[in-house]
Formats: structure tokens, sequence, C-alpha cells
């Protein structure tokens, strides 16, 4: 019948969008990942080397944070201590900040990885760290990066990026284009 038709191509496309969307964010977090936790473990090194514990506040990560925030595409790059104070931050004002009641930063000093995506100054109830991220309405991926000493393996810190990854937003559209223009020719043809 039509409505089974319709309604299994529509439910069918929606569900493959979304997972489509979750898994190409997801797959772009553990690559951001893997390369910042790659660099970490450099500097990690040299404090060892030096007799130091490995600490986000040290000087040597924050010219690793410098180098970070200069990424093109990149809104923000925040790094939060432990105490989830804000240890080094490209918008300076926030250095030194805590911002409560931050779930997915609690879920990053735990060890996982964290994505989120919005749109700047679309929010009824925006986070008190997205403040001053764009003038302007923009799409934006936020993503919560636990930094781990390689020796214990105990998160040190979290990197939080909000980038533009406008190649991977047109992927995603691509993609949600071709799910749903195939849902729409396979029902038109069970019809």
């Amino acid at each position: 019948s039509l409505i089974c038709i319709t309604t299994t191509c529509v439910v069918s496309s929606y569900l493959l969008s979304r997972y489509l969307t979750q898994q190409m964010l997801y797959r772009d977090g553990v690559v951001m990942l893997e390369f910042v936790q790659s660099v970490a473990d450099i500097e990690n090194a040299k404090a060892r080397a030096a007799g130091r514990e490995p600490d986000v506040r040290d000087r040597g990560m924050h010219e690793l944070f410098d180098h970070l925030a200069g990424v093109p595409n990149i809104l923000r790059s925040n790094i939060y201590a432990p105490d989830q104070t804000l240890a080094w931050s490209s918008e300076k004002d926030l250095i030194g900040k805590r911002f409560n009641d931050n779930h997915e930063l609690e879920h990053a000093l735990k060890g996982e990885l964290e994505i989120e995506t919005g749109v700047t100054g679309k929010s009824e109830h925006p986070k008190h760290e997205h403040m001053f991220l764009s003038a302007r309405p923009v799409q934006f991926v936020e993503t919560y990066l636990p930094l781990r000493d390689k020796k214990t393996n105990r998160v040190i810190g979290v990197a939080e990026l909000y980038r533009i990854p406008n190649a991977l937003f047109e992927t995603i559209d691509m993609g949600h284009r071709l799910i749903w223009a195939t849902g729409i020719l396979s029902g038109l043809l069970l019809y």
C-alpha cells in the first residue's frame, strides 16, 4: 500500500541520514583527537625528560595550543585543566574561568570524546562558553578531546575546539541528498 511504502521510505531515509551525520562527525572527531594527542605526547615526553609531570598548564603545551588556534576554520580553542578551569584559550579573556554545568566537559574529563554541532547566535539558551564565537550566524562543530598522559593513560586535560569544517558539512549534505533521492526513487519504483 502507498502508506506503508511512504512510511518505510521516509523512516529509512531519516534514520540513514542521521546515522551518516553521527558517523561522519564522530570519525572527524577521532581524527582530530589522534592529531592533537600525537602532538601532546611529544610535549608530555619533554615534560617527563625535564623531571615534570605532564600538565596542560605547562608552557610547552601552551605553544602547542597557540599553533592549534592558527589552524584554518577554527573559531576558538580552549584547554581545560582537570579541575575544569580554562588553562588556555585563544580568547585570552576566558583564561582562568570555569563554566559550571558543562556535561560535555565532564564526560571528556572521564576520557570520552564529545561532539556537538550548533549555529552561533541561534540557541534560546546559549552556553556561556559560546560567547563571542562569531558575530554572524555560522554552523560549527564543538569537539571535546580528552588529552592523556601516554605513560599513565590518565586524562591531564581537555582540548575544546570550535571549528567550521565546511567540506565536512558539504559532504554530509550531499550524503543526505543522495539518501533522500534514493528513498524517493525506491518508493516510486515499489509503488
